[in-house]
């Protein structure tokens, strides 16, 4: 798959399927902007599972998440980017 067993084995299965969906874009473009909205249609998970994904693979150091506002009502996708040398290996 798209995540090392030892990495894996941490997620659940649809968080597994989120970060799939991340490794995939960042294989084609070296960073994620897909909106969560989007992520969570890929993988075929709701938003929330998105959110918890993203949020326990950065505390534990796989991801790096850059919040881009524009203005205090609008935001750009996040830049979703991994940091992990074992998962981009």
């Amino acid at each position: 798959g798209w995540m090392p067993p030892a990495l894996a084995s941490r997620f659940t299965l649809a968080e597994v399927a989120v970060l799939a969906v991340i490794a995939a874009e960042v294989a084609k473009c070296e960073s994620c902007t897909l909106p969560l909205d989007q992520v969570a249609a890929l993988a075929g998970v709701s938003r929330t599972s998105v959110r918890n994904a993203l949020r326990q693979a950065q505390d534990l150091g796989f991801v790096r998440i850059e919040i881009r506002r524009r203005s205090a009502w609008r935001n750009d996708p996040n830049l979703i980017t991994i940091t992990s040398s074992e998962w981009q290996a």
